[in-house]
């Protein structure tokens, strides 16, 4: 019988790197809640990066912002929403996410999607892919949102 259940880990912002940089060695997914300021975003991008430049794709770091849904990718602005809602699964540079051998795709402000728009990302959480568009051996995730008492009415990680 398999255990589904999340477990939570609280570390302090010594350890946060540490956790991020285990993360980026086992190509694990992470998932990091902090309050605001912690340096969630700051460290992510550095350790990503660190990894990618082993490899020569250091501008494989993808970063989505969830409060304003927009993807920079490439030096390059994109916009997620369609029809007002999150629409990412359709955008040209999530395709390329699926060739690429070695990138790293951060959701910051996870917290602040709605849960309509949190969907997709949650599919690509739990599956890695969305809608027949699988990611990349090699390519790495962080969601990074900040506790649900300090979003201001947010919705959290209560889905995940």
């Amino acid at each position: 019988m398999s255990n589904n259940t999340a477990t939570m880990n609280s570390v302090g912002v010594d350890d946060l790197m540490l956790q991020m940089q285990i993360a980026q060695a086992t190509l694990a997914t992470l998932y990091i809640l902090a309050d605001p300021g912690t340096g969630k975003t700051s460290i992510d991008r550095q350790v990503a990066v660190q990894r990618l430049r082993k490899h020569g794709a250091e501008a494989n770091y993808v970063y989505v912002n969830g409060s304003t849904k927009t993807a920079e990718f490439f030096g390059m602005s994109v916009p997620l929403v369609k029809n007002g809602s999150c629409d990412f699964y359709i955008a040209e540079w999530f395709r390329k996410l699926s060739n690429m051998k070695h990138a790293h795709l951060c959701v910051d402000e996870f917290d602040k999607l709605s849960f309509r728009d949190q969907a997709p990302f949650l599919q690509l959480a739990s599956e890695r892919g969305i809608d027949g568009t699988r990611l990349g051996d090699g390519v790495t995730m962080s969601f990074l949102g900040n506790f649900r008492t300090n979003g201001n009415g947010s919705n959290g990680f209560s889905n995940i």
